[in-house]
């Protein structure tokens, strides 16, 4: 085992590499039985959870070094506890994880850092779920294995696990079942389905396909970048469900779970390669000190809000302005939690991270977002046509990012909307909407629009001539069927021939005005089973991870082949993350 508070190799490189404000320590947690300090409100005579109390807690870490040190161990300890599992986080992985442990019979304590659950997504993907297709038996013949797992493999450039994705195909079934089946036990709770129009009541608690039907002419297995169906999206957040699985857990566990909020772990216990156990810090200032009997699962989230980390472990590079992020979950000081607790903490212990990590970035605030990433022709700032436009939203936005003060323009005409059956399914893309909520909107001043092209250019930040000449000769590749430029298949070139035109702005600032960020999913080297591994690759025994501080997962590109991907990752992976602690495997 590397030294306490070393670099890795790996580690020193990424951060010599370094520019920004690197965030301090912690970990997630929240629970209707916490016994931890009731909800501070947010003050600075509150003591700094993220920079605990001198002697034992170490500094946040400078703007060259994203790792930091470790802290010391504390003297003394408000409680000491001594249990089976030790949870840190309780977002989708930490809830599963939980519940799971639970279920194995095991006494489990549960850190964390926020008030509330980490709710970072409300989408989570249904493949292999019998119950799903109770409800959206078409999705089944689209739920092709082979196509799924060799698209995202592609989509990640084989940098991620291969046997990590398998394992989530031949579990994830079983876990959403699990998982949904929990708070579907109340009949309040409200399964819509294909058959029902796929439509939810009004201000119902329920589960429902993001988008039904498909287009008429959509075939994901025809696709180059095919997304499949079997997205549930859940209302009015995860919350109830979160809290039907911790009622789960706290049945089969009763006073041998135990959940403390506002609490986040700030360090690992470690000895001779081993992890023990969490040391943890409330509100106040008091530690505690949590000795895992078989195992500590790391469910702490991902690392956006943590710049140093961002440009050390991202292929896309952001700066200060550029990592504003959703995510909403806080700490009793109001700072916002994903700052890569879990990673710091695993990486002292001598877990190595994963390098070819990425990012969730969608393009979800561009003007009104009114037809999403459909397709239609897109131009930056110079005028230039620089892509096929027929890609997937996260691919939308890698792109974006790449162009002159990272704008692009949509541009679209009235026939438009006579090809939505030949457009495409996926992460952003409405090919539900009607040219009357287009022109209503442009009619509220939300979109540009013009009866003539060049009066639509005038409106708009770009260089008039060549953007003339890019919609040109756009056209006359329409006209002929071939997208000789890009390779966009013909039935998604539709020209701009008939007024009234459109126009909708995207503009890469890192705020819900432009491209949102959501979530990091670079994580700490690991495998299928959610062993974390060090920098020798052998696994550290004692120590899993799930969710977003897990690593392998994805890789360089987040690949959108289903819509809630991440989030079925991290439900399934703390399923098995929490059997697996619980048994000592």
């Amino acid at each position: 085992m590397q030294a306490q508070g070393s670099l890795s190799r790996r580690a020193f490189l990424g951060a010599m590499a370094l520019g920004g404000a690197a965030a301090a320590m912690g970990a997630a947690g929240c629970s209707p039985k916490s016994e931890a300090p009731a909800s501070p409100t947010p003050s600075q005579d509150k003591p700094d959870v993220n920079a605990a109390a001198e002697p034992t807690a170490a500094p946040a870490a400078t703007s060259n070094d994203w790792l930091g040190t470790e802290p010391a161990t504390p003297d003394t300890f408000a409680e000491e506890m001594d249990v089976d599992v030790v949870v840190v986080g309780l977002g989708w992985a930490g809830v599963c994880a939980t519940r799971a442990a639970c279920e194995e019979g095991a006494s489990v304590v549960v850190f964390e850092k926020g008030e509330n659950f980490g709710l970072t997504s409300k989408n989570a993907h249904a493949f292999g779920s019998k119950l799903w297709l109770e409800h959206y038996p078409e999705s089944e013949k689209y739920w092709d294995r082979t196509a799924i797992i060799n698209a995202v493999m592609k989509g990640c450039l084989n940098r991620n696990s291969d046997a990590i994705m398998s394992k989530w195909l031949n579990t994830n079934g079983e876990a959403f079942d699990w998982f949904f089946g929990a708070a579907l036990e109340n009949p309040e709770v409200v399964f819509t389905s294909s058959a029902e129009g796929n439509k939810l009541p009004k201000d119902a608690t329920g589960i429902k396909e993001t988008s039904w039907p498909y287009p008429a002419n959509y075939n994901p297995l025809e696709e180059y970048w095919p997304c499949f169906p079997g997205t549930a999206c859940v209302a009015p957040n995860a919350t109830p469900f979160f809290e039907a699985n911790i009622a789960k857990a706290e049945q089969a566990a009763g006073d041998k779970l135990r959940i403390m909020r506002f609490t986040p772990a700030i360090k690992l216990l470690h000895d001779n390669g081993h992890v023990t156990g969490v040391i943890a810090q409330d509100a106040d200032g008091n530690f505690y000190k949590a000795t895992a009997r078989k195992g500590v699962v790391l469910a702490t989230g991902d690392f956006f809000s943590n710049l140093a980390m961002v440009n050390a472990f991202l292929s896309r590079r952001f700066d200060e302005d550029g990592i504003k992020n959703i995510y909403s979950v806080m700490d009793a000081q109001g700072n916002q939690c994903n700052v890569g607790d879990g990673h710091r903490m695993g990486a002292w212990a001598g877990a190595m991270m994963q390098l070819d990590g990425c990012n969730m970035t969608h393009a979800i605030g561009g003007g009104t977002y009114t037809v999403g990433t459909l397709p239609a022709l897109v131009l930056n700032k110079r005028g230039q046509r620089f892509m096929n436009e027929d890609i997937q939203g996260q691919q939308f936005t890698e792109r974006l990012y790449e162009q002159k003060d990272k704008t692009v323009f949509q541009l679209y005409d009235a026939s438009f909307f006579d090809h939505m059956d030949d457009m495409p399914y996926g992460h952003g893309k409405h090919p539900e909407v009607k040219f009357e909520t287009v022109q209503k909107e442009a009619e509220e001043g939300k979109l540009l629009t013009s009866d003539t092209i060049e009066g639509l250019v005038d409106q708009m930040d770009i260089d008039k001539d060549a953007a003339l000449a890019s919609i040109k000769r756009y056209n006359e590749l329409c006209a002929k069927g071939d997208d000789e430029d890009y390779g966009k298949v013909s039935k998604r070139m539709i020209g701009l021939t008939t007024p009234p035109f459109f126009c909708d702005t995207y503009i890469g600032d890192g705020s819900m005005k432009g491209v949102g960020n959501l979530v990091t999913m670079s994580g700490l080297e690991s495998d299928e089973e959610c062993h974390v591994y060090n920098e020798n690759l052998d696994v550290i025994p004692g120590l899993y991870a799930a969710g977003n501080v897990q690593g392998n997962r994805f890789s360089v590109v987040y690949p959108e082949v289903l819509q809630g991907h991440s989030i079925a990752m991290a439900m399934t992976f703390g399923y098995i993350a929490g059997k697996n602690a619980a048994a000592g495997k």
